[in-house]
């Protein structure tokens, strides 16, 4: 399945479970997408560390539903909460299984999404290592100096935006010593051909997924 589809397939689970009602179809989801980084050989501390961090957010949901909800203040708690964690696994299959450039290729290409905004999420996401290290920089030299600095330190994030400022002219000077212009029709190296036979896949397992919905409703789990 190309990335576009298996974007599409996401977007449409998380919509549909955005409307549920179920626990049952919550905890379904989420194992068959644990399953699915398991088979995709994702590393194990990828997802667990996210997950951990969704407990949070999890866990306020529940205590929120259950002391202030005035009905059926359990249901809703485990419904909420479930939920989150089902929208936590999803983004992390899109995160860690998505080849995000063949991703926007494929937006730019197929939807005909301006080039400018395709490049300049690109130009994001290739930015976060480069931020990572910059920040871990910024770090060292003011350790060096005697002085601590706080992930909320003003020091720290002046000097990290002044480094994306530079990057971001010197993006600008390539982008243009290599010809590009934004409203010009561009060539590309990949071409990204789109074929309705693709969706037969991702819309077999969304049929696939809305049978097993209707028979846990049927079952009134």
């Amino acid at each position: 399945m190309n990335p576009f589809n298996q974007f599409l397939l996401i977007l449409a689970v998380a919509l549909e479970l955005s409307f549920s009602r179920s626990i049952a179809m919550n905890l379904l989801t989420f194992l068959i997408a644990l399953l699915y980084l398991i088979h995709c050989k994702v590393a194990v501390k990828k997802y667990l560390y996210p997950l951990a961090i969704a407990s949070f957010p999890a866990l306020g949901t529940w205590f929120s539903f259950f002391y202030f909800s005035e009905n059926a203040p359990l249901f809703n708690s485990f419904l909420y909460a479930s939920r989150i964690y089902v929208f936590a696994v999803l983004g992390i299959i899109l995160a860690a299984t998505i080849d995000l450039e063949e991703l926007f290729s494929y937006l730019e290409q197929v939807l005909k999404v301006p080039s400018k905004f395709i490049y300049g999420m690109m130009a994001g996401v290739h930015f976060l290592p480069m931020i990572t290290r910059e920040i871990k920089k910024i770090k060292q030299a003011t350790l060096l100096r005697g002085q601590r600095v706080t992930p909320f330190s003003f020091q720290l994030i002046f000097q990290g935006v002044l480094a994306a400022l530079r990057w971001t002219d010197e993006l600008v000077e390539a982008m243009d010593s290599h010809g590009y212009e934004e409203n010009q029709a561009r060539t590309h190296y990949e071409r990204c051909a789109f074929h309705k036979k693709d969706l037969l896949y991702p819309l077999g397992l969304l049929l696939l997924y809305n049978i097993c919905y209707g028979i846990i409703l049927w079952i009134g789990v």
